[in-house]
């Protein structure tokens, strides 16, 4: 939430003049690693547990806090969840579903249990060096 403010402000728009409007948020989200790490240690789980921690609402969440009242879209395609984002947020406005759109981009990686089986499994540059679209490319 904080950075989608800044976001707006950085743009020149007032967020409270946003208020009722027709603006769109995209939030690209991936990886479910703080929703598991709460699983594993909670006590005593509860309501918010679920809801806080559930990618599909994201863009509901930042939507609703803004009073936006156009399309709310969570996509997880995993490494090219941002893009993906950006891609639908542009496709929506230039459809005219909304006037202002929001795209914003999440993955936190706070354990490394899905990069060593993606690593395992010969999905990651072996070297460590990212070499998209090229020949030269190792793993997914």
């Amino acid at each position: 939430l904080e950075v989608s403010w800044e976001a707006l402000e950085n743009a020149g728009v007032n967020p409270h003049s946003l208020r009722g409007s027709d603006a769109g948020v995209f939030v690209g989200i991936s990886s479910n690693d703080y929703q598991r790490l709460q699983v594993q240690h909670a006590h005593d789980p509860d309501l918010y547990l679920n809801t806080g921690t559930s990618a599909a609402t994201a863009s509901g969440r930042v939507s609703y806090f803004f009073g936006f009242h156009g399309p709310a879209v969570s996509v997880d395609t995993a490494s090219s969840s941002s893009l993906v984002a950006v891609h639908l947020a542009a496709m929506s406005l230039q459809a005219g579903e909304c006037q202002l759109a929001l795209a914003a981009g999440v993955n936190l990686i706070l354990s490394p249990d899905t990069s060593l089986a993606f690593a395992r499994a010969g999905m990651l540059s072996p070297d460590g060096r990212s070499k998209g679209f090229d020949a030269r490319g190792g793993g997914g």
